[in-house]
């Protein structure tokens, strides 16, 4: 049975990448706890960052559109305009990875094959995303209240626990989408 996640509102069109610079001196370091000496295992190349949860890499010169698994952030494309903290979910994803390469990890429920069986019904890979630094990108997100914990039909998946206590985190500090 294959997992899926997203909302039957999200386009199906390609849009801009974001093009400030993730070196932007103004901003907080994105990964607050990099893993020293951290390695990428297979790493793939970000092609364009879509919105807050989505994201396209290069693979072996096949492009993917990859879903953050387990968060869902603000709609960022949505006819009446974007909801709050959609455009500050893109911009933190943007700051953190750009166009660099990322390491893609899946759940243990894909199978020896994620690539083909990891997908939701919009046909874009599930994946756990992991930054060139080592930190795991859906819970810098969570952590500054930008997404919320996402299950689709309820499914348990291998992050939920941790996802679930950095989004609880986050309404405690009231950040984010958790604010006032």
């Amino acid at each position: 049975m294959l997992a899926a996640c997203g909302s039957p509102t999200e386009p199906d069109s390609v849009e801009e990448e974001t093009t400030e610079d993730p070196a932007d001196p103004g901003q907080p370091d994105p990964d607050p706890d990099p893993q020293p000496g951290y390695t990428l295992t297979d790493p793939v190349r970000v092609r364009s960052v879509i919105d807050g949860d989505t994201i396209e890499i290069i693979r072996n010169d096949e492009v993917f559109r990859v879903r953050f698994k387990g968060v869902n952030a603000p709609e960022l494309y949505l006819d009446s305009g974007p909801e709050a903290f959609a455009q500050e979910a893109k911009d933190f994803v943007w700051d953190t990875i750009g166009t660099k390469e990322v390491g893609l990890e899946f759940d243990s429920g894909c199978g020896d094959d994620p690539y083909a069986t990891c997908l939701d019904i919009y046909d874009r890979l599930l994946a756990y995303v992991r930054t060139d630094s080592g930190g795991d990108l859906a819970l810098l997100l969570l952590g500054r209240g930008l997404v919320e914990v996402y299950q689709y039909r309820g499914e348990i998946f291998d992050r939920l626990s941790a996802y679930e206590g950095a989004q609880s985190d986050a309404q405690g500090q009231h950040v984010g989408i958790w604010s006032d």
